[in-house]
């Protein structure tokens, strides 16, 4: 059935969900990584940026975060 809805409350709508998703990538990255990962700023991509090597970035940890992420993949959900 056709729908109607201020588009105001869409637009707010759609970027407070969007913040919500890049806050949940943040937090996985953070867990991930050990530490505070790399920009995922859209701007910084839409501007000609690159995206981050995340596996590299993961690489270059200190070996105690890589352990401690292999422990947790061990333990499981």
């Amino acid at each position: 059935m056709p729908q109607s809805q201020v588009l105001a409350d869409i637009l707010l709508h759609l970027f407070n969900h969007q913040a919500h998703h890049r806050g949940q990538a943040h937090a996985c990255l953070s867990i991930l990584t050990g530490g505070e990962p790399p920009s995922l700023d859209l701007l910084d991509f839409q501007r000609g940026g690159s995206a981050p090597n995340l596996e590299k970035f993961i690489a270059s940890k200190p070996a105690d975060c890589k352990k401690d992420k292999e422990r947790d993949d061990r333990r499981g959900p």
